[in-house]
């Protein structure tokens, strides 16, 4: 099958196109309709994989964005603290700013160790796309797990409270069965949603980095469906257990906030009480959060208890913190950050693209002011959720890649050639990773 270019009349594009021929044939351009040759979907779709692209490859611009930002923020606001004569607040963004400066000078080792960490996960997550894909299901399936338990809760309340004209006088209506169900529908959510969560976590971890990590990834097979058929099938007891500890201590927290807020806010014990388990919550998500990983990294082979064990080894050593614990605070915080700051950056373009929509390209979106701030305001939303969904996934990849350097970092030669140099030309950075070497690597080992 042949096609004949010097015909240019059956050619169906999008616009209006002039086709003019003569000696040299060529096309002329007189106008374009825009509203045809690109449509919404395309606009998301480019500004989705620029966003993706931009990450990939500039991990440094990334890791350095949030204190940039939150520098410039702080400035910002003492500027117009300033202006407006306010200066004790003034005062305070300054200090705080120069806080966050000295901070950055002070850990730019682990700075430097994030951004590589970053792009060693970029290359795995570039390597397996099903890492987005898994984060996409299983946030499709978080929402139709949220739209059951409204339906259960809605359900629930209907057959059992006592007032209500559907439910008839008899043993089963009470006010207070009705309250314990739906305690327990909400609770119930809780730590589904909870397992769900983690359930992606090892799977991502267990599947797709792991495997790009060790060398073991193959073609014929898909490392997110075997990793997921040995999460659900061996180590399912151990992240539901995990989430159960976490799902106990958040209702702990909520109880103790609302008693210490209303029946016995006169109590002085209550808000410290509060305090201490909102710090024991976001330590056993962080602490849970590595155990999944080192499961699945471990190839979903050992349990809840021996990954809690080889976690606690990785922070803790005696009565001490161990270096390697400090980075994974840090990088962890540091990432997060940088990749959060990222998502905003990235919502707010997807809106500014919109209005260039409604205001240049199509002009019917242009209702009125009401309106367009209103379409503004879902775009930006949309996209940040978005945004963080995927971004997710490199979070996952990023400590997973932490918790491999730890247990094999021989594999970093193949991995990451240029993250490997590094390490083996500075003593201090090397140290920040692997703390218990005395000396950095041999030249003879480097690339």
């Amino acid at each position: 099958m042949a096609t004949d270019y010097d015909d240019l009349s059956d050619i169906d594009v999008p616009g209006n196109w002039t086709v003019t021929t003569s000696e040299v044939k060529r096309v002329k351009r007189t106008e374009i309709d825009f509203d045809q040759a690109f449509n919404k979907s395309d606009w998301f779709q480019m500004v989705v994989d620029d966003s993706q692209q931009f990450v990939r490859q500039f991990p440094t611009f990334v890791i350095f964005l949030g204190p940039v930002v939150t520098v410039l923020y702080l400035l910002a606001a003492a500027g117009g603290c300033a202006y407006l004569g306010v200066w004790s607040e003034a005062t305070i963004c300054v200090a705080i700013g120069a806080i966050v400066v000295g901070t950055l000078f002070l850990l730019k080792n682990h700075y430097r160790l994030a951004r590589d960490i970053l792009d060693t996960a970029n290359k795995a997550a570039k390597a397996h796309w099903s890492v987005f894909w898994t984060v996409l299901i299983g946030s499709i399936i978080q929402c139709v797990n949220a739209i059951w338990n409204v339906f259960t809760f809605t359900a629930v309340f209907l057959r059992f409270e006592p007032w209500h004209k559907g439910c008839d006088d008899g043993y089963f209506c009470s006010a207070s069965l009705t309250w314990v169900l739906l305690v327990f529908v909400v609770l119930e959510y809780v730590w589904i949603s909870g397992v769900i969560s983690n359930i992606i976590l090892s799977v991502m971890a267990g599947g797709p980095y792991a495997h790009w990590w060790y060398g073991t990834d193959l073609d014929t097979r898909s490392e997110s469906i075997w990793a997921l058929k040995r999460a659900v099938g061996t180590s399912l007891g151990s992240i539901a257990f995990g989430s159960l500890l976490v799902t106990a201590i958040e209702v702990l927290h909520f109880v103790l906030k609302l008693f210490s807020g209303g029946y016995m806010g006169k109590f002085d014990l209550a808000p410290h009480d509060s305090v201490m388990l909102m710090r024991i919550e976001s330590w056993l998500k962080f602490f849970n959060k590595y155990v999944y990983i080192r499961i699945g990294v471990d190839r979903f082979e050992i349990g809840f208890i021996q990954g809690g064990k080889e976690v606690w080894r990785l922070f803790k050593k005696g009565r001490k913190l161990k270096r390697q614990g400090i980075a994974a605070l840090v990088n962890d915080s540091v990432v997060g950050v940088a990749l959060h700051v990222s998502c905003i950056g990235n919502a707010v373009l997807c809106a500014g693209l919109s209005y260039l929509y409604m205001t240049t390209i199509n002009g019917s979106f242009h209702i009125d002011h009401w309106w367009d701030w209103l379409i503004l305001l879902y775009s930006f939303i949309l996209a940040l959720n978005i945004g963080l969904s995927l971004t997710s996934a490199l979070e996952a990849g990023v400590s997973t890649i932490f918790v491999c350097l730890d247990k094999d970092p021989e594999y970093l030669k193949d991995r990451n050639p240029r993250f490997y140099q590094d390490l083996a030309c500075h003593p201090t950075y090397f140290q920040a990773v692997m703390p218990e070497a005395t000396k950095p690597l041999s030249p003879n080992e480097k690339v």
